[in-house]
């Protein structure tokens, strides 16, 4: 509790308005739980496979797999890299 809060101090997200946010510890859930990733897809009003998901846990990226989410596995130990093809891959998801 209260994490989201430190990391929105901490200027750790970026400062854009975002529709919808779900905190897991207010809703008592958290990824792996694919009930967590059917919240989201509840709250945000879409289907998965509409949802562009960035994770850097192959785990959780395979369970928005199963959920039928598009996936992007960033490496965190390759920030430029990924960012580049985060970006490519936005590219094609949003056009």
């Amino acid at each position: 509790p209260g994490l989201l809060q430190k990391i929105k101090n901490g200027r750790l997200l970026p400062d854009e308005s975002y529709d919808i946010i779900i905190d897991s510890s207010v809703v008592k859930l958290a990824k792996p739980d694919p009930a967590i990733f059917r919240l989201a897809e509840s709250k945000a009003g879409i289907k998965g496979n509409q949802i562009l998901f960035v994770e850097n846990s192959q785990t959780h990226i395979n369970i928005a797999k199963k959920l039928g989410w598009q996936t992007f596995l960033y490496d965190s130990a390759k920030p430029i890299i990924s960012s580049r093809k985060l970006l490519e891959r936005c590219k094609t998801f949003f056009n």
